[in-house]
């Protein structure tokens, strides 16, 4: 009985201090990595305008955040823009980590416009004399349009463009203090063949070198002008606009009679 008891006291020893040390296949456990946390996502404006944007903001711990529609990867609390909105859209916000993925959503309301805001016109097509909108000048509501040449040389041009006035009126173009601005002839000093005049819907442009100046090159701008958008215009109203007449004069010989391809312009 003695030699039983001590075996199994010894036994119990045994087991207790394997237990202790992490034997038998036992030991500590790794815990999980934490999942992913969306503590909010909202938008800095429920309803925006069309066309207009706003942004979006996550706050998030436990992975790497992106959002859908076209915004890309986010970093929790730093806002991003939507871009332009052009109808009401449900943005998802997911985080992704190596404890998981987590998700949110937030809506921005698109309200529909209806009185235009903006001056869109699509160039011409050619290489001839056109009339194209320079983009660097050109704000949402003022087009100003750059009237371009094809290859060669001259001393000048003139020409008359009709736009619709109930809709759009004739402005001086950018740092010019006329209708038609001159752009890349040499036209000396004192009295200057210039002419920039409106005639109700009708504008007249003209611009010739000085006598005994160097013929220029055609194909660049020659001459500006620009328009602006009148209130309360309905969106997606389509604006006429049109070349009545025109003429060039060549780096020698007559002035001779051109045409002048214009784009097509609506107001959005």
């Amino acid at each position: 009985m003695r030699f039983t008891h001590a075996i199994t006291a010894a036994s119990l020893l045994l087991m207790t201090l394997t237990l202790a040390c992490g034997g038998g296949g036992g030991g500590t456990s790794t815990p999980p990595p934490p999942a992913p946390v969306i503590s909010s996502f909202t938008a800095a404006q429920g309803s925006i305008s069309q066309g207009g944007s706003t942004t979006l903001t996550g706050v998030f711990t436990n992975g790497t955040g992106s959002i859908n529609n076209g915004v890309g990867s986010v970093q929790s609390g730093v806002a991003i823009s939507t871009g332009a909105l052009q109808a009401t859209t449900t943005f998802t916000l997911s985080v992704t980590g190596s404890g998981g993925s987590a998700s949110a959503t937030t809506t921005v309301t698109v309200i529909p416009k209806t009185i235009a805001d903006t001056l869109a016109y699509t160039d011409p097509s050619g290489t001839g004399f056109r009339l194209v909108r320079n983009a660097s000048l050109s704000t949402a509501s003022k087009l100003v349009l750059d009237l371009t040449g094809p290859a060669g040389t001259g001393q000048g041009v003139a020409f008359i463009v009709s736009a619709d006035q109930t809709k759009v009126t004739w402005s001086n173009p950018p740092a010019s203090g006329t209708l038609a601005a001159n752009v890349a002839f040499t036209l000396g000093s004192g009295t200057q063949a210039l002419v920039g005049k409106a005639t109700g819907d009708q504008l007249q442009g003209a611009a010739f070198q000085k006598p005994g100046a160097a013929a220029v090159n055609l194909a660049q701008p020659l001459m500006r002008i620009s328009l602006d958008l009148k209130s309360n215009i309905p969106v997606n109203t389509s604006v006429p606009i049109s070349f009545t007449a025109g003429n060039q004069l060549p780096a020698s010989g007559s002035p001779s009679t051109i045409t002048v391809a214009v784009g097509t312009l609506l107001a959005q």
